[in-house]
């Protein structure tokens, strides 16, 4: 039982991040800066649809009779909706069929960048 309930804790809900930029100036251009800043690779880019996807840097390995394999890879989807609405949301290999998201990887990760991107799009 206590297994159980620490094997679960290791695991929260995929919870999109959404904030308003503090101006309406150029939101997707700022993204794509602090993004990149930050390295990390942009895997797609729609600017009419401000859409933006980049590679997450976490990654797991899962241990096989042949030695470890390394995950298929995550990513984090940032959509600007309006002029000035941000959203962030992760996908891929850490993120279970029931939006749960790896604890203390992924979902710290993600944390971190929207935090970077709220403060740059404050100024």
């Amino acid at each position: 039982m206590l297994l159980s309930a620490l094997a679960c804790s290791r695991w929260r809900p995929n919870t999109p991040i959404e904030f308003s930029a503090a101006t309406h100036d150029r939101v997707f251009e700022r993204v794509v800066a602090v993004v990149r800043e930050m390295g990390y690779p942009v895997v797609e880019q729609d600017e009419p649809h401000g859409y933006l996807r980049v590679s997450a840097k976490t990654i797991s390995t899962t241990a096989t009779p042949a030695g470890r394999v390394t995950d298929p890879g995550s990513w984090f989807t940032i959509q600007i909706a309006a002029p000035d609405r941000v959203t962030l949301q992760a996908f891929g290999y850490l993120v279970r069929d029931n939006e749960t998201v790896r604890r203390n990887a992924l979902d710290d990760e993600l944390t971190e960048l929207a935090s970077r991107l709220r403060a740059r799009l404050e100024r």
